[in-house]
């Protein structure tokens, strides 16, 4: 994939924790991973860091969010500022940012 800086939409340090995989099912991976994270249209892409979004060499496939949605993880107390993404097929995913102002 040959992408441009204005194809960029959004990106930075995030960290990410699978909670349910496709069809509802308990994920197996769910300890908090961080991911240099890139928003280009509707596809959340993972990068261990800037070097190798530049490398394209992604650390994990991207996430559609183009019919998700995204609200505020209150009932997770363990971090603040904590988001959780629905997706269409099941998968949930929450995303943590320690920047309030950046989410």
């Amino acid at each position: 994939m040959h992408m441009q800086d204005n194809d960029i939409t959004l990106e930075g340090m995030l960290y990410r924790k699978n909670e349910l995989d496709e069809g509802g099912r308990k994920s197996a991976a769910r300890s908090w991973r961080q991911y240099y994270t890139v928003l280009i249209g509707p596809l959340l892409n993972f990068y261990k860091d800037k070097k190798d979004l530049q490398s394209y060499l992604s650390a994990c496939p991207p996430i559609n969010v183009s019919q998700g949605m995204c609200e505020v993880a209150a009932d997770y107390v363990k971090r603040k500022n904590t988001l959780r993404l629905r997706c269409v097929y099941v998968f949930i995913y929450c995303l943590h940012d320690c920047s309030y102002y950046k989410l």
